[in-house]
């Protein structure tokens, strides 16, 4: 996606629940990820608005949860492969 095309932008992949890994940043300032149960719990220091997207290759249940935290449910949870999430404002 261009970058003119949104205001915040975070990548994110993950290929086994204890390797999480930040692949691009732009404007949501300090993220953190870790594992949550069977969640990616996602947080910032920047605003999570209730109206970004939130998607990735393994139709995960992406979720927001509030200004800072997002979480994505990996399915199936038993199964990992490579997830590659985003989060991004237009």
């Amino acid at each position: 996606m261009p970058k003119d095309a949104y205001t915040k932008f975070f990548r994110f992949k993950a290929v086994s629940p204890s390797t999480l890994t930040e692949e691009a940043s732009d404007g949501y300032g300090d993220i953190t990820m870790a594992m949550d149960g069977n969640d990616i719990k996602i947080t910032s220091n920047a605003e999570f608005s209730s109206e970004c997207f939130l998607d990735d290759n393994q139709q995960s249940s992406a979720r927001w949860v509030d200004s800072s935290t997002i979480r994505f449910t990996p399915y199936p949870f038993t199964n990992w492969g490579t997830i590659v999430g985003e989060i991004w404002e237009m």
